[in-house]
């Protein structure tokens, strides 16, 4: 169960939620709880990593790999880091960041991924790659043996292809945002969207398909019996029909046990593991979760 779900389900979920360190989050549930999966989704490169090519440049990815270590140490192997290479101008520019393009985002991705790996084998690391490089570096507190399973998120077709080749586990996120314009592109909000970035996923290099596990952002969870209105509603800020929202499995509109259905069906037809929902979502998220 994603992190956010446990804190709905414990109360602790709030308008204020958004405020809580997630990495204080996931040591706090791990120490109280046995069996709850720790998930940080998205720890984005993009925004934590100073842009300098410098010694200093690594310090970010260092302490993301030396703090996702520890926690996976206290809880007992039960952490999971996810990582994205970032989109949105607006995001950029609230940042003080330069937007740089997709893909020089996940060229840094993919490096920040090999690093974060070098650091966990708990012997000296020695990283020499296009924006990043470490010579010596020490994890102090290796991960438990089987090492931490890394989620990339994205929706891309080369930051898909990248995640089939590296990651553990791949978010799809079903809207990408243009690199000229910045508004929402739905290209792969509908099902067979999703569908066409599964078979992407499948026909990657190196066989990995049967080992990945796959899971999907839901941009929108309404519980309502007009499915077309609240459809309709949606479409006002996603550029999509309002045929392509109903059939969409990134927009969960209907009765709980309708949607219940729907996160059925999309584990039987595309191995789809699990959901995680936006913090708006999260009271739809708690009522369909303690009903079933």
């Amino acid at each position: 169960m994603y992190l956010q779900h446990a804190l709905a389900r414990s109360g602790v979920a709030t308008e204020r939620m958004v405020l809580l360190d997630p990495v204080r989050l996931a040591q706090e549930q791990g120490a109280i709880t046995q069996e709850w999966a720790l998930r940080r989704i998205l720890t984005d490169f993009e925004y934590a990593l100073p842009h300098e090519h410098t010694a200093l440049t690594l310090e970010a990815a260092v302490e993301v790999a030396h703090a996702s270590a520890t926690i996976d140490l206290l809880s007992g192997g039960r952490f999971e880091l996810g990582i994205g290479a970032g989109y949105g101008r607006s995001a950029y520019a609230a940042a003080g960041l330069a937007y740089r393009p997709a893909a020089v985002r996940v060229d840094r991705l993919a490096e920040s991924v090999e690093l974060i790996r070098h650091v966990w084998r708990g012997s000296p690391a020695t990283f020499d790659g296009l924006h990043y490089s470490l010579a010596g570096q020490e994890c102090a507190y290796a991960p438990v043996p089987g090492g931490i399973p890394i989620l990339v998120g994205g929706d891309g077709e080369r930051m898909l292809r990248v995640a089939a080749q590296m990651a553990d586990a791949i978010g799809f996120i079903g809207v990408s945002q243009s690199e000229v314009t910045s508004r929402l592109d739905p290209s792969h909000v509908s099902r067979s969207g999703l569908s066409s970035q599964v078979a992407l996923v499948r026909e990657a290099p190196g066989d990995r398909f049967p080992d990945l596990e796959l899971s999907i952002l839901v941009q929108q969870v309404t519980l309502t019996n007009d499915r077309c209105g609240a459809a309709s509603g949606v479409a006002s800020w996603l550029p999509a029909d309002v045929s392509e929202i109903l059939d969409s499995p990134f927009v969960l509109l209907g009765s709980w046990a309708a949607i219940c259905e729907q996160i059925h069906q999309l584990r039987e037809a595309l191995r789809i593991a699990y959901i995680t929902v936006l913090r708006s979502s999260l009271t739809a998220m708690t009522e369909i979760v303690a009903a079933m």
